[in-house]
């Protein structure tokens, strides 16, 4: 029910809060590394293959499955989605 979760929250700011401090810095290494492949390596050295992002493709996606099993069950079945689109 989406107004009992609303109403919920509502009345935890200090748990909303706890939970995305909790988020973004889970989620911000693993973030600014892909930026870092696709902007810097890829964009501002001219790399029009994606030669680098490519090669760190298979270490990102450990990253990536390591970061969904600390982030908890509702990112394990958002990667589970996601992974049978591909």
């Amino acid at each position: 029910d989406p107004a009992a979760a609303d109403a919920f929250f509502r009345a935890r700011p200090l748990l909303v809060a706890k939970r995305l401090c909790s988020l973004s810095y889970l989620t911000g290494g693993f973030t600014a590394g892909v930026l870092w492949d696709w902007l810097v390596l890829g964009k501002l050295l001219r790399d029009e293959e994606y030669k680098a992002l490519k090669a760190s493709e298979p270490n990102r996606a450990k990253e990536a499955l390591n970061l969904c099993e600390q982030l908890g069950p509702t990112f394990i079945k958002l990667g589970q989605a996601l992974s049978i689109r591909t």
